[in-house]
């Protein structure tokens, strides 16, 4: 199975503080093991970075030490395809016509991306932040806490 996550997952795997951290480490390894393909859409990337460097402190990290802790955990792991130029015309079309606004315009645009990009899961702590409007064959997912 292909799967993509949103960058709130990153941040918990990267973040031994975060209260998630040990189950989206434990789900991340346990997809792995068992020989799910993981594929990170590359926008995650740009808004992990983003938040990370944004966070309140103490939580806050420097730019340079953000880049290198996303390079290190996740350089070996494909990027799916970039869509085209021309693709944010229908981007936009699909958010006009699903009223969809504000944050939730980076969410549609990681579903829709990793919809395009022939993923079949996309795991998130916000499920609900994608479920509004599903992407037809991409199933939006929490991580499996084991244990």
């Amino acid at each position: 199975m292909k799967f993509t996550v949103d960058s709130n997952y990153l941040i918990c795997v990267l973040h031994s503080w975060n209260p998630h951290h040990e189950g989206t480490l434990n789900d991340l390894e346990r997809r792995l093991d068992t020989g799910q393909e993981f594929h990170i859409v590359p926008h995650t990337l740009l808004e992990a970075y983003s938040v990370m460097t944004r966070m309140p402190e103490p939580f806050r990290k420097p730019p340079a030490l953000v880049q290198q802790l996303l390079h290190q955990n996740f350089h070996q792991f494909p990027l799916t395809a970039i869509p085209g130029s021309a693709d944010v015309w229908i981007l936009l079309s699909d958010l006009g016509q699903h009223t969809l606004s504000g944050g939730q315009t980076y969410d549609r645009w990681i579903a829709w991306s990793a919809h395009r990009a022939g993923m079949q899961q996309l795991v998130t702590w916000n499920a609900k932040h994608f479920m509004s409007h599903p992407m037809p064959g991409l199933e939006i997912t929490s991580p499996v806490i084991v244990g």
